[in-house]
């Protein structure tokens, strides 16, 4: 109600400085810009305070509380995913197949961003590695995604970049 009744009283000073200004030709500038400053102002004040964009205490722990729930799905979700691989006896142009396989126990449908590090265990250096991308894994489902790298003694390091439930 406030915010109307300043966007209301600002729009209508403005709008009379600029009319008093036309028709009296002689009006003081200073007066002028005066009034259309605080014309201005006002409108801005009734802007600003309207419900849209006041966020109340309640909003704010309602926002929060949301977000910690969101973060508890996710950790509970990271808890219970199981990724695994198999180096498997397939050869395609000198490579061997890879196969990473990512299997959702928790009870929670995500999607996600997986980054996969092969390591040479001999050499201590990386091979290869590969982003894949989960949509949309449901409870108890899994995925698998296949990288060619070069015949070596490997290990596999893997982190979630990003975990979204859904």
């Amino acid at each position: 109600m406030v915010d109307i009744f300043f966007g209301t009283v600002g729009i209508l000073l403005l709008l009379s400085s600029i009319v008093m200004a036309i028709i009296q030709r002689k009006t003081r500038l200073k007066l002028w810009l005066c009034g259309c400053l605080v014309g201005f102002i006002l409108f801005c004040i009734g802007v600003n305070m309207s419900p849209d964009t006041i966020t109340t205490a309640e909003q704010i722990k309602a926002e929060q509380a949301e977000q910690q729930k969101q973060q508890q799905i996710k950790n509970e979700i990271l808890e219970n995913i199981n990724v695994s691989y198999e180096l498997q006896d397939v050869f395609y142009k000198g490579k061997q197949k890879l196969v990473i396989a990512v299997k959702n126990n928790s009870q929670h449908t995500f999607s996600g961003d997986l980054y996969v590090q092969v390591v040479d265990n001999v050499f201590d250096k990386e091979i290869a590695h590969e982003y894949f991308n989960i949509n949309k894994l449901g409870p108890n489902l899994s995925t698998y995604g296949i990288m060619w790298i070069e015949p070596s003694s490997i290990d596999v390091k893997y982190k979630f970049i990003s975990i979204r439930p859904e």
